[in-house]
This record gives structure tokens, sequence and C-alpha cells, in this order.
């Protein structure tokens, strides 16, 4: 392809994206305009709209206590909560992705290319979900995925099952932007997900920041501190996770596809476009430990829907040699930037860095999450920056079945994202998108159907920058149907 017609292939891909992605923002527009005032962001701090609304009047009346009614009768205690509880997850998809190619520098034969292009749908995610809770003071929580499709390493052969999380914590820990009733102290044992991890996330996908840094649980010891109502530090000591590359979409990809050469190894999917990213702990040694410390400030109203939260927190390792990845012949961290024995990226050392700030903000049904990180990583310098703003809206009663109200809110989002390398590519290369700087803009909405099943529909136009006048596209959309029970 010339550089004349690969400048006018991008520029088409870029109108058919920008038309696309206006097309789906006026169909969030029209969906949200002229509805009720937004209801509470924060379902773990707001009453449940969904049981409340879906009473009919005769339930409602036999649930109001009689004027001749006594104190007792009046005002019977709450149920105590169960110690043990034990739920299900199940993600169902229909994704379609565009189909892009960027072909390699020679001797390389063959392309990046997506993953997976086209539409399928498919079963993404079921996973088992366990909590218990003996006392006010103890807590265990369980994460099993016994389909993880989407979270999977970079390769299709990897493990179909995995240990998300499995975790034990003593004290207590004050969830993030919630402001603490009183000072507490906690400590917590096993495999759990990082503290500047957004864990409410309003789209099933994820921005270049989430993707790159904050995807996978880490294992081993973290402790933190309430220091009074407004401040708090955090610490931990960890394995840390395995630096290796994935695609920026739903599916991670097969970088086997680098030596599809061999018969032994040869690829289900494509190899995708790639950026470096920290990936599954797959087992542990602690042979190179990260250390984290993290300092905050909160302000808001204790147990509130209204709150905000800074946090600044960095993190630091030394990168193996290599890393076993199951279903890979390619080995992670230091390996990775020599997958066919010579250099792919001109790096040097073997530390690795990180700080960052997080900014959570809830108030009146809005909420915004921020986050900038800056990474050196065997000498290669990358910063990365995400927003995502999400407004959830209770819908009212209409319809109810089974005693839960049918269509209960409607939750659009947008989230931008980016991600920008201070470091070349050494031509020849067989990833030559390592080096490229991206930019991602993802816009959804999520509509509460019944109980703990919703569904998201969301379109990501995804812009890679192969150089300053030259971009590619990697666009895809994603409908999920989720099921909690």
């Amino acid at each position: 392809m010339t550089t004349a017609a690969a400048t006018a292939a991008a520029a088409g891909g870029r109108r058919q994206g920008y038309r696309r992605l206006l097309g789906f923002g006026l169909v969030l527009f029209g969906a949200v305009w002229g509805l009720p005032a937004p209801g509470a962001v924060r379902p773990a701090l707001a009453q449940p709209a969904a049981t409340a609304a879906a009473a009919t009047t005769a339930e409602a009346a036999a649930a109001t206590p009689s004027a001749g009614a006594g104190p007792e009768e009046a005002g019977q205690p709450p149920p105590a909560p169960r110690r043990f509880k034990l739920g299900v997850e199940l993600d169902a998809n229909f994704r379609h992705s565009d189909d892009t190619r960027v072909a390699f520098h020679l001797p390389y034969v063959q392309a990046q290319e997506t993953v997976d292009p086209g539409s399928h749908g498919e079963v993404s995610n079921v996973a088992l979900l366990a909590d218990y809770d003996p006392s006010p003071l103890w807590r265990a929580h369980l994460r099993f995925n016994g389909v993880n499709l989407y979270y999977r390493n970079p390769t299709s052969t990897d493990h179909p099952y995995d240990l998300a999380e499995l975790w034990v914590r003593f004290g207590r820990e004050t969830g993030p932007a919630v402001v603490p009733e009183r000072p507490g102290v906690y400590f917590k044992l096993g495999k759990f997900a990082r503290p500047e991890r957004e864990e409410e996330r309003h789209l099933q996908s994820y921005g270049l920041v989430g993707t790159a840094f904050d995807l996978f649980a880490d294992a081993g010891l973290e402790v933190g501190a309430d220091l009074g109502r407004h401040f708090f530090v955090k610490a931990s000591l960890t394995q840390g996770n395995p630096l290796f590359i994935r695609d920026t979409n739903a599916l991670a990809g097969d970088t086997p596809d680098l030596l599809a050469h061999d018969a032994e190894y040869r690829a289900q999917l494509n190899g995708g476009l790639t950026i470096l990213y920290d990936a599954h702990v797959e087992h542990l040694d602690f042979a190179h430990p990260e250390a984290a410390g993290y300092l905050g400030w909160r302000l808001g109203d204790p147990g509130g829907a209204s709150s905000l939260e800074l946090m600044a927190w960095g993190r630091r390792r030394r990168l193996a040699a290599s890393y076993d990845l199951p279903g890979t012949p390619l080995d992670g961290d230091l390996a990775t930037f020599t997958p066919l024995g010579t250099p792919i990226l001109p790096f040097h050392g073997n530390g690795k860095q990180e700080v960052g700030a997080d900014l959570r903000i809830f108030a009146s049904g809005l909420s915004l999450f921020a986050e900038v990180v800056d990474q050196l990583v065997a000498g290669l310098g990358r910063t990365g920056i995400e927003a995502e703003a999400a407004w959830k809206i209770d819908l009212p009663l209409a319809w109810a079945a089974g005693g839960r109200q049918l269509f209960s809110f409607i939750a659009p989002a947008l989230r931008y994202s980016k991600l920008h390398n201070r470091f070349p590519n050494i031509a020849p290369t067989p990833e030559p998108s390592l080096a490229w700087d991206w930019e991602k803009l993802d816009g959804g909405i999520r509509l509460g159907l019944w109980g703990g099943i919703d569904l998201t529909a969301e379109y990501s136009y995804n812009r890679t920058f192969l150089n300053p006048h030259l971009t590619e596209n990697e666009n895809e959309f994603l409908g999920t149907l989720r099921i909690r029970l």
C-alpha cells in the first residue's frame, strides 16, 4: 500500500468512525432525554430502588403497620445479615470487531491484525462468587472464573478457568470515596485487586489505562489505615504482575502468531494490535516482589451518596529475566522485549516503576473516575490518562415481575483514555504497535432489566498513531447481557 493510499484509507476510516460515534451519541442522547432526575449513583450506599418500587399496593399496605399495632409489631428488627453468601455471574456477548491489518516490515511476512474480526456471539464469563463474614472484623472473598474469555492472557490456549481473587481480611477497610465514621486499620492477605483499580465500571470494556496497568489482581499482603475521617494510607508487598503484550479490544489475541511457521504453536486467533500490559499472576515465587504505597484524602458525609476522593500512589519492582505464561511459547517480563531472540524495543535495565493519581467523585446520580499514570519500565517511558463519566438514573415503576421492578435504571457512560509512548520502534519489528500512541473513546448505555440482570450496549472508537501523520482504527461494538444471582 502506497503512503498516499494509506493516508486516504486512514482518512476514510476516521470519517467512518466519527460517523458511527456521532450516531451512537445521538442514540444515547435520545435515550436519556426527558427522563426523571437521577437517583443515587452508588447502589451500595443507596436504598435499592427496584426492591422498594416493585411492591404492589396490596404488599405496601400489608407492610405498613396498622394504627393499633404495638411497637414490637410495628418495628420488627431487620433480619441478621447472612455470614456466608454465594453468587454466580454470567456474561453473554454480541461482538462486532472491525477488520484491521497492518503489514510488518521485512523480513517478517505476517501482519498485525484484528484478533477476531466480524460479528460473533459468545459467553465470555461464568464466575462463582463467595463471601464469608464471620464477624465485623473478618472477611474472606473468592472469585473463580470458570470461563474467562476476555480475561485470559494473550492466547486462546491459556487456562479456560482462573482463580481471579482469593483473600482474607482482618480489620475495617473503607471503600473508595467513602468517609468512615471512625478510624480503622486492616490487613489483607491473598490475591486481590489493586486499590487504584476502578471497581464501579459502567461499561463492560476497559480503557487503555485500565487494560495496561490495572486489569488483573496481584497477590501478596496489603495494609491500610484511616488517619481520622479524611486522610488514609495504604501499603502493599506483592508478587507483581508480569509484563506482557495484548490487544486493546475485548479479546486478547494469540501471541504465538509470531511463531506461526511452527505448527506446534499455530494460532487459533490473530495476534491483534498490541500494547504492553500487566498480565495474570500465574504462579508465586516472590523473587522480584513489588512494593507500593498510597496516600489519599476523602471529603463527604459518612455513608452519604456524595463524596470525593483523591489518591496518589507509586509502586516499584525489578523485572525477572523471564516469566513463564501458560498457553504461549513466549515469556513475560524482560523476555517480552526479545520474543524471537533479538530486541524489538530499545530497552535497558530491569527496573519497573509507576507513579499515578486517581480522582473519584460521586454526586447526585453522577460519577466521575479519572486516573493518570507515568511508567518507566526497562528504560522505556510512557504516560496514560483515563476518565469515565456516568449518570445512573432510577426509572419510575411501570412493570414488575416476581416482586421486582422491570427496567429499574438506565446509565449512560462515556470514557476517554490515551497512551503516549516515549520510545521508538526498532525496525524491522514484528510488533510495531508497541511504540504507537493510542487514543480510545468508549460510549455506551446500561439498562437494568430485572433484579441482577442488566444489558449494556457500547461502541469503542480506537485510534492508533502509526506516525504523526498516519492513523489506523480498530473499532468495536460490544453488547453484554450480564446476570448476577
